[in-house]
């Protein structure tokens, strides 16, 4: 099993508006750019998209509120993973925040993979707390520059 810990960020979003940003899985679709919101189908519970030939997806498992969310794999991913946010208020206007992912890797995809996964939750986190400093629109997050980032 791999486990990686993303850093904690300080966000500038009171604990119950960040909850609500991860507990609902159709503010993920919200936030992508419009051409791509068609690729990609979301309920508050499940979110599913195709990606180079596999329909993969993830799905919340567990809630607690304004504190963490746990998502699952759901669909045809080659390998089970698990992402859990957690949340913890440092005032009424800003919340700690971290990710968490495990993920069963295969020998392959982990040496593939291994290191960049550290770098995507890292990166989401920190664009999260951009976003809530108003240094960027979170429709204007670039997935792709995101995989070139990780050089995938």
């Amino acid at each position: 099993m791999t486990d990686i810990k993303g850093k904690t960020e300080v966000i500038n979003l009171p604990a119950p508006q960040l909850y609500a940003a991860f507990a609902d899985m159709r503010n993920f679709v919200r936030n992508l750019p419009e051409d791509k919101q068609s690729q990609v189908q979301a309920t508050e519970d499940t979110l599913q998209a195709q990606v180079q030939g596999f329909n993969l997806g993830a799905q919340i498992c567990s809630r607690m509120p304004y504190s963490y969310v746990q998502m699952k794999e759901l669909g045809g991913a080659p390998f089970k993973f698990n992402v859990e946010a957690f949340m913890n208020p440092v005032d009424l206007q800003r919340t700690e925040f971290h990710l968490e992912l495990h993920a069963d890797l295969p020998f392959m995809i982990k040496m593939m993979l291994g290191g960049k996964l550290q770098t995507l939750v890292d990166t989401i986190t920190e664009k999260l707390k951009d976003a809530s400093e108003g240094k960027i629109n979170p429709s204007d997050i670039n997935i792709d520059e995101l995989k070139a980032k990780m050089n995938i």
